[in-house]
């Protein structure tokens, strides 16, 4: 009876942590993800040709391989009619569960919903979704501005490989109830009831069965913790990678921004471009960019000029 409510309670919390431990991984890929690329997004076919979706399909095949037993990591919208459709997965085209973009998702778990209507992250399973069953964990992603959910990131683990690292994680606890259990017998048996022959295979049986439970936490345990330590690096590793693209795609913006204005204007003045870079903020939202600037294409013809235009504006030793 004791034996079965403490295997209950071990599977139990068990249970408990990975769950917390999988939203908590949802959580940080969710945060990685670039709120301006998903505005661009149609979620439409028209999606494929466009680099900010083929980054952020870049960025959850990546995120996917963090993630211990990670099937699926995909981004869901739903339409103003109550459609739930994909946006972006982790899975190549190539692979039998590739949802292309725009993908209408009929059979969405429940999960996803209350996750539009709550605006709270949640895990739940096993449910059914693709064809099997798994244990999802979803994270909205919201609007920073106007607080509107814009989608919400999906990550699945299969229900076999889910109670599997589940097994894993609760040998050790049960281990070594067994060798306190097995303890408490041979006390029980054996010194209560002196006998040589009885207490020989008492003890022999207690030697065997010790080495075989110490053996077992020894081989789990050291294969746990290395699996921890590589899961350990692996996410450290694409946090900074998944840090540097999003600085690598927020400088990106910028620079189209700035290309923009030219488009806009044709002839930017100076000026122009000192209130344009001043309205940018970039020394709070990007630290560390020390200017930004551009540098005309002037023909041989115009060059002269050029030169004593910028010599009027106060640059008197301005020289090309």
């Amino acid at each position: 009876m004791g034996w079965g409510l403490f295997a209950w309670w071990a599977v139990a919390q068990a249970d408990r942590e990975m769950r917390a431990s999988l939203l908590q991984q949802a959580r940080i890929v969710a945060q990685a993800v670039n709120r301006d690329q998903v505005l661009i997004l149609t979620g439409t076919a028209a999606d494929l040709d466009n680099p900010d979706y083929q980054r952020l399909k870049e960025q959850f095949a990546g995120g996917r391989l963090t993630i211990p037993q990670c099937r699926f990591l995909y981004l869901i919208g739903r339409k103003t009619d109550g459609t739930f459709f994909v946006f972006v997965d982790s899975e190549s085209a190539t692979t039998k569960d590739y949802f292309p973009p725009g993908q209408v998702y009929a059979k969405v778990p429940a999960v996803f919903r209350r996750g539009f209507d709550s605006k709270l992250p949640a895990v739940e399973g096993p449910v059914s979704d693709r064809g099997a069953e798994g244990v999802l964990a979803v994270v909205p992603l919201i609007h920073p501005s106007t607080g509107a959910v814009l989608a919400v990131l999906g990550v699945e683990i299969d229900t076999g490989d889910w109670k599997w690292m589940m097994a894993k994680r609760v040998l050790l606890p049960l281990a070594r109830a067994l060798v306190i259990l097995m303890g408490c017998a041979t006390y029980l048996f054996a010194f209560r009831r002196p006998s040589a022959r009885r207490n020989l295979i008492l003890s022999l049986s207690l030697l065997a069965g010790g080495l075989l439970v110490t053996g077992m936490i020894v081989y789990y345990a050291k294969a746990d913790a290395e699996a921890n330590s590589l899961r350990e690096f692996e996410l450290a590793g694409n946090e900074i990678r998944l840090d540097i693209l999003a600085r690598l795609h927020a400088s990106e913006q910028v620079l189209r921004s700035g290309a923009a204005l030219f488009e806009a204007s044709g002839n930017v003045a100076r000026e122009e471009w000192r209130a344009f870079t001043q309205g940018l903020q970039l020394e709070k939202d990007l630290p560390g960019m020390q200017g930004l600037g551009y540098a005309p294409l002037i023909p041989s013809a115009q060059l002269a000029a050029h030169v004593a235009e910028i010599r009027r504006q106060g640059f008197r030793d301005y020289q090309v």
